[in-house]
């Protein structure tokens, strides 16, 4: 017998990696910018703000996969600018490993809003670093999509 040196979570999260390419990338960058959907760092941002465990993050985007409506969006801006997310026939365990992997991978954005001034401008929290100081805490700010910043507004990307 074959004893297996790698941990399921491990194994759990490259599925999921695989599964989030096939299933959810045609809409859904990682790390943006924008496609058909919002980017989803900023998916796990409001999801995990407002269900921060893992179990009840993964709970909630499963059940938001299955049967996805207005009065239940967490991300009611997203859904103006790219429509409500249609239902689709996945799985539960494959939802379920999404989520996991969505859950566990670090993700941040790799680009900027247009027009968005980037690095180093006025109100910068640290050299170089750019005005939300690129989501390190003490930096001077929050993460480089603040949505607060009319720079960052989700409307300019």
């Amino acid at each position: 017998a074959v004893l297996s040196l790698v941990a399921p979570s491990i194994l759990s999260a490259d599925e999921g990696s695989k599964l989030f390419t096939q299933l959810c990338s045609g809409c859904h960058t990682l790390a943006g910018p924008p496609n058909a959907a919002p980017p989803m760092f900023a998916v796990k941002r409001h999801v995990i703000r407002r269900y921060p465990d893992k179990q009840s993050f993964v709970e909630q985007i499963v059940n938001w996969v299955a049967n996805p409506r207005h009065t239940h969006a967490l991300m009611p801006g997203a859904v103006r600018r790219f429509g409500l997310m249609p239902k689709l026939p996945y799985s539960e365990e494959q939802v379920r490993q999404v989520a996991e992997f969505i859950y566990q991978a670090d993700m941040r954005p790799n680009h900027r809003p247009p027009g968005h001034p980037g690095m180093g401008h006025p109100g910068m929290g640290h050299p170089g670093m750019g005005r939300h100081g690129m989501g390190r805490p003490g930096m001077g700010g929050t993460g480089m999509f603040d949505p607060d910043c009319p720079d960052c507004a989700p409307g300019r990307w």
